[in-house]
């Protein structure tokens, strides 16, 4: 849910001007090894929505959503809204697709269990769009994980619902296939983690105002103190809405938070494998970039 994000011409330069990468990655067939940090936002705008992530070791996802005649349409924003992309097509058929040839890489260092989270950002019409999303997600039912008779079931699978999301009616099911993405003042409530396993926020109200200098030490204070509190409740933290550059990217590896995000993955997915220890085989030794 990112107002007020980046460009993606802008994020193309900070990211490969940070990292020295060239415009496009050359994905190679084998599947990479998972990065548990890794969040692609706005995946959709690349030539590969989902499997060009997903191939990079990306295993957190957003796509937003609008429902339009009976389906869920892909795009951040309406004008940009196009029948032949949807989130069927786009990402919930691949992933099926991925679970039943076996390639699901629940077997990677995933964060909390959970190899693959789908987060769904609803645009507009929760309520329709919660339940379009439920019926497009019967396929996928074997690999979830779910609510069913208020138990929990464990599946390599999580879909998590941000945006215009009818929280109440969420919460009060029984049995339920999606889970709710929380924000900094649901930590005084304390809701269910299994409801609420997750807590984005956006960056500037909790770093200030900073530049290509970096942040100050009161900034990595503020962000250290709201992870400690988003894990202390067992939940997991993300921000959206920051510059992409090596200097953001350290200070939230620093303070432990758990996603980072990227409208530029290949550039991500390389400085995560330098850089993040959660990001490397434990045999591997750091190499900086």
């Amino acid at each position: 849910m990112d107002r007020s994000r980046t460009s993606r011409r802008e994020a193309l330069g900070l990211a490969a001007c940070a990292t020295m990468l060239p415009w496009r990655p050359t994905l190679q067939p084998a599947m990479r090894t998972p990065l548990p940090t890794a969040h692609a936002h706005n995946d959709y705008e690349h030539h590969s929505p989902f499997r060009g992530a997903f191939a990079l070791g990306f295993r957190s996802i957003e796509v937003d959503v609008f429902p339009v005649d009976g389906r869920l349409l892909v795009a951040h924003d309406a004008k940009d809204l196009r029948p032949d992309r949807t989130l069927a097509a786009l990402y919930l058929d691949p992933i099926l697709a991925c679970a039943r040839a076996g390639t699901d890489p629940g077997r990677g260092p995933c964060p909390h269990g959970h190899p693959l989270t789908l987060l769904v950002d609803v645009k507009r019409g929760g309520a329709t769009a919660v339940s379009l999303l439920e019926a497009e997600l019967e396929p996928l039912l074997p690999w979830l994980k779910r609510i069913e008779g208020g138990r929990l079931v464990d599946g390599p699978i999580e879909v998590i619902v941000s945006g215009a999301r009818p929280a109440d009616a969420i919460a009060g099911r029984r049995d339920r296939l999606l889970f709710l993405d929380g924000r900094v003042r649901d930590l005084e409530s304390n809701p269910p983690v299994a409801l609420m396993p997750l807590i984005s926020s956006s960056f500037r109200p909790v770093a200030g105002a900073y530049g290509f200098r970096g942040l100050d030490d009161d900034a990595k204070t503020r962000i250290g103190e709201l992870a400690r509190r988003t894990h202390a409740q067992g939940r997991r933290l993300r921000f959206w809405g920051h510059m992409e550059a090596p200097w953001v990217w350290s200070t939230l590896v620093d303070h432990r938070v758990d996603l980072i995000g990227s409208d530029v993955p290949w550039a991500l997915a390389r400085w995560l494998r330098a850089n993040d220890p959660r990001c490397r085989p434990a045999t591997e030794s750091p190499t900086k970039d």
